[in-house]
């Protein structure tokens, strides 16, 4: 059941009719059912994966609650180390489930290796695991729960149907944003309201998401060679620049698209969603880009990962300039949120690069003179304007093992300064071009205003008019073919 589809629009209506008219002890009930019945359309195999991470955590969880509240002087002393034991048990079965599932392929393709060197027959297809869908971002969730109980965050304990919800939920169950335990929980037990201004806000974050996703990342996506990435040496430097950065466009307004669309169906029912971007491509540094892009992500890493492990590396030395305080947190970091993105080498080495150059902005902030903060100088400041330049190109770069494999990065890398020839043809550049246009647009205004609700600000003329107008284009996108031939055809 995709989110752009009509289908969900008209179960998203129906759960909101039932929603509101059922008492608030009810409504629960209802929301967990509905998730239910969404993720079982993906696949009712996978509904079971989460059913037993679900009652697995929900046990651990209340184990450390009882743990947590033991007073006696007999347990007093015991009780740390108890919790924390079974803390890192329930991390670690939760992490082996996603390991079991999502590192399957990058370590069978090993495995198939050294069976095909010792004769046996190609056997990789009957060993494949197919990934329960949002498995990847309900895990996070789970291990959010646990730590957050051990340390309480979470001082009641918890009902089952509160943790099912909270990893569950429908609107974020596929690709979040993953919230964190202490913050979402308390949401379920507020009083609902949910007023006109909520629901335009809403409506308003729906409609951003869907020209996002429909109008920008869909088109972009459909125009870029299906050889590009198979075959980078066949494409002109300049070429090889257009379609990345036409990817790149493409999957930022896909995922922030679809961000902004759960956020607004979730903002219906009453339970605010944490956003994920922050107009990220107006950064200065990559640093600061982690801080605006999937934030969910980058502040679940900081929480559990980077301070932890700068925690331990300061019990060594405390000094906050010793540079491997600096360079392995931050390395190892980003090399488990490339593993976490994919099971390939290409995530490992694009996760040690974006590492890499963290540290080193890091290296840089902790040696710089005083003064120099970027962030105190105005906008159009020639130090900013050359910092974001740089910061583009260097994205610009690192990224590129994000999507192709190890020996087409670096392919890439190479035909990016031989492959000096004019492209054959600039024809298909027309519809990005264009594409691009509204991309930048809401972007640009977002960013001006640091309001992702601008829109919403303005004369009510102008809203009536942009609104119809987005109207027409999602409508046209999806569902007149004509247009859609005239789009992918005649462009």
């Amino acid at each position: 059941m995709s989110i752009t589809s009509l289908v969900f629009a008209g179960f998203v209506l129906v759960v909101l009719c039932l929603y509101y008219l059922l008492p608030g002890k009810s409504q629960k009930l209802l929301l967990l059912a509905a998730s239910a019945i969404f993720y079982i359309s993906w696949d009712w195999r996978f509904a079971i994966t989460l059913t037993l991470v679900i009652i697995f955590n929900f046990y651990i969880g209340r184990r450390l609650h009882k743990l947590r509240g033991q007073e006696t002087a007999q347990s007093a002393g015991e009780r740390p180390k108890k919790g924390k034991r079974l803390l890192w048990l329930g991390i670690a079965i939760n992490l082996a489930a996603l390991l079991f599932f999502k590192q399957s392929g990058f370590f069978l393709h090993g495995f198939q290796a050294l069976l095909n060197r010792l004769g046996f027959p190609n056997q990789t297809s009957a060993l494949a695991i197919i990934l329960p869908v949002g498995m990847s971002f309900y895990i996070l969730q789970a291990i959010s729960y646990l730590v957050d109980t051990h340390q309480n965050q979470i001082p009641v304990e918890l009902p089952f149907i509160d943790l099912a919800l909270y990893l569950a939920y429908f609107p974020k169950v596929l690709s979040g944003p993953i919230e964190r335990a202490g913050s979402f929980l308390p949401k379920l037990s507020e009083r609902v309201v949910v007023d006109n201004q909520q629901i335009t806000e809403s409506i308003t974050r729906i409609l951003i998401g869907l020209v996002r996703k429909i109008v920008i990342a869909d088109v972009l996506a459909a125009r870029i060679p299906t050889n590009f990435f198979s075959s980078p040496a066949k494409f002109s430097s300049i070429e090889l620049i257009f379609w990345w950065i036409t990817y790149i466009i493409s999957l930022y307004n896909d995922f922030a698209g679809y961000t902004s669309i759960v956020r607004g169906v979730s903002g219906l029912f009453g339970i605010n969603l944490s956003p994920n971007f922050d107009n990220p491509f107006f950064s200065t540094s990559v640093t600061e880009l982690w801080n605006h892009w999937h934030m969910s992500l980058s502040q679940w890493l900081r929480n559990y990962v980077y301070l932890p492990l700068t925690r331990f590396m300061l019990r060594f030395n405390q000094s906050g300039r010793f540079l491997p305080n600096i360079i392995v947190p931050a390395l190892v970091t980003m090399v488990l949120s490339g593993l976490w993105h994919g099971e390939s080498w290409n995530y490992v080495l694009w996760g040690a690069l974006m590492g890499i150059w963290i540290a080193a902005e890091r290296i840089r902030t902790v040696y710089r003179p005083a003064g120099e903060n970027l962030a105190n100088l105005p906008p159009w400041h020639a130090k900013r304007i050359f910092s974001w330049a740089g910061f583009l190109v260097v994205i610009f770069l690192i990224a590129i093992p994000f999507k192709f494999d190890i020996a087409n990065s670096f392919v890439f890398w190479r035909s990016l300064v031989t492959n000096w020839f004019l492209p054959p043809s600039l024809l298909g550049w027309r519809l990005p071009l264009i594409a691009f246009i509204p991309a930048f647009f809401i972007d640009w205004i977002q960013f001006g205003k640091h309001d992702e609700l601008i829109f919403i600000r303005w004369k009510p003329i102008v809203q009536s008019v942009l609104l119809a107008l987005c109207v027409l284009i999602i409508f046209l996108a999806l569902h007149a073919e004509p247009a859609q031939q005239f789009i992918y055809q005649g462009f």
